[in-house]
């Protein structure tokens, strides 16, 4: 009893037990399920509330709340909200001394979960609400305990925030941190991921968690632009942190094999980037890994093949990217394999369609017979999105300068033959598109008179089809463009100047503006 006459809930039963009041009871049973209310305001008072009412608990009591909170609002199945309203009590009472440093073994693991808990919700996420909040926990356990009591949390709770600063998009907390860098240098994520974060990796301490943190969670991640700017971090952390990057390609190759296209997709992003950064800065890579990245085209496509509900053209873009940044760096490939991979471009532009083709494996390395690929891209159909095709054309951009020979062309005639075919008499619109792409690719080296000619036909000799397909025309012109870029012949002019006439009197307008003549303007500089 107070000095009121009062009950302040607290009584003994017979044998000298403390017990609580059953409304007491009753009472802090709500707030500990108004932690996981759906308005954050409700949980902010609960919070409170819980720290307030375990205030006038005993210890042991007092440690029940505790061990409650952490039992049931930290487990997969929880929630955001759940989460969120945890940690808000978790800072409360350990502000008020009664999260007991025994208890801190059990809390610490909690807090490091939270700090990168991130529950995906459609083409979104929640729980930035989460992560804050678990911040908000560790300011709270650096004012409530001595430095002897969190010396054997502190060098993985400091990797852990350095990790969340770069690599986790939380407005409050990068203005927290905000005073040891520059603002606008941590407010930018691009700018995080690729120039900032490779400041830190110098800094041995932290280099090794931030490598294995994008591996295991951004390249993995659910939104296609964390999943490449995270390769585009590995690339470049991969030329000064050389020995361990190469230590996890073996797990980065696993992972391009998944069933699962979005780790597909984001495996073979981080697996290109990082060994164009070890191979680019001399290391020597083992020659098994180097042998199974060269196969993976082949290996994938029956992945590529698949609809885009079924992860497909997620795969087709990946391997476009992929392919694209392995040929800025020095693998060797015979003539065959650059067969395959460049009639894979081919298939990359015009897609949807099935390979029946006889295969063997030798070790890694695949094989195709080359006459059946080339007998079913005779019956290839378009592939609807834009996106893919240009992924592979700007691939290709990089692929064929690297590796195509004259050479290589005179040994497969009829891979020019196709790409003549293509231009000159395609099944869709899209066709024409793709192979007018690739061929804009071409060096001097291996460009002749056919080529130049079946572009100037498009334009000068229109079929039924070539009137209806005014994206096709604009491509074809497009080519002939990047063909005199790169060889411009007197015999060539007069057809050429022919063609560019003849596209001027193109007046196709479409939601895009003026597409018919632009691109007949854009080649004239080319000529005079």
């Amino acid at each position: 009893m107070d000095g009121n006459g009062h009950s302040n809930g607290e009584v003994y039963n017979d044998e000298g037990e403390y017990s609580i009041h059953e409304l007491v009871e009753w009472s802090l049973d709500c707030i500990l399920h108004a932690l996981s209310d759906d308005e954050t305001t409700v949980r902010w008072s609960a919070a409170k509330g819980a720290g307030r009412i375990t205030a006038r608990l005993p210890r042991d009591l007092a440690n029940q709340v505790v061990n409650s909170i952490l039992s049931d609002n930290f487990h997969r199945l929880a929630g955001h909200c759940s989460w969120h309203g945890g940690c808000l009590a978790l800072a409360e009472l350990s502000r008020r001394g009664f999260l007991l440093p025994e208890n801190l073994p059990k809390a610490f693991p909690i807090i490091r979960e939270a700090l990168f808990y991130e529950e995906p919700m459609g083409r979104h996420a929640l729980g930035s609400n989460v992560r804050d909040a678990a911040c908000y926990v560790l300011w709270a356990f650096a004012r409530a305990y001595e430095p002897n009591e969190l010396k054997e949390y502190i060098n993985s709770v400091a990797t852990s925030l350095v990790i969340i600063f770069f690599y986790i998009f939380i407005f409050n907390l990068k203005n927290y941190f905000s005073f040891s860098a520059d603002y606008f240098a941590v407010g930018n994520r691009l700018h995080c991921y690729t120039k900032v974060c490779v400041d830190v990796v110098k800094y041995a301490k932290y280099a090794d968690a931030m490598v294995d943190h994008l591996i295991e969670k951004k390249t993995t991640h659910w939104d296609e632009v964390i999943r490449i700017q995270a390769s585009l971090a590995l690339g470049r952390i991969a030329t000064i942190h050389t020995e361990y990057v190469s230590s996890k390609l073996k797990l980065l190759l696993d992972g391009c094999r998944s069933n699962n296209p979005v780790h597909r997709h984001g495996n073979l992003l981080a697996l290109s980037q990082c060994l164009r950064g070890i191979l680019s800065s001399g290391y020597k890579c083992d020659e098994y890994i180097i042998c199974s990245v060269v196969g993976l085209p082949g290996e994938l496509r029956a992945e590529s093949q698949r609809l885009k509900v079924a992860g497909g053209e997620l795969t087709r873009k990946a391997l476009s990217s992929f392919m694209g940044t392995l040929a800025e760096i020095p693998i060797s490939l015979n003539d065959e394999e650059v067969l395959i991979i460049l009639l894979f471009f081919m298939y990359l532009l015009v897609s949807k369609f099935i390979i029946k083709s006889n295969m063997m494996v030798i070790d890694t390395n695949i094989v195709l017979e080359v006459n059946t690929w080339l007998e079913r891209l005779n019956s290839f159909a378009c592939d609807d999105t834009e996106a893919v095709r240009k992924g592979a054309i700007s691939a290709a951009a990089i692929f064929i300068p690297a590796y195509l020979s004259s050479q290589t062309i005179e040994k497969f005639n009829h891979v020019m033959d196709h790409y003549i075919k293509g231009i000159t008499s395609p099944m869709k619109e899209n066709e024409r598109i793709g192979v007018c792409g690739l061929v804009s690719c071409f060096p001097a080296k291996i460009m002749n008179e056919r080529i130049f000619r079946a572009l100037c036909n498009v334009v000068l000799r229109k079929c039924e089809n070539d009137m209806k397909w005014a994206m096709g025309r604009r491509a074809a012109v497009q080519a002939l463009g990047s063909v005199l870029k790169v060889c411009l012949s007197n015999e060539w002019a007069e057809l050429c100047f022919e063609a560019l006439f003849k596209g001027l009197e193109d007046y196709t307008t479409n939601s895009r503006g003026d597409i018919g003549r632009q691109a007949s303007y854009n080649d004239y500089h080319f000529c005079l």
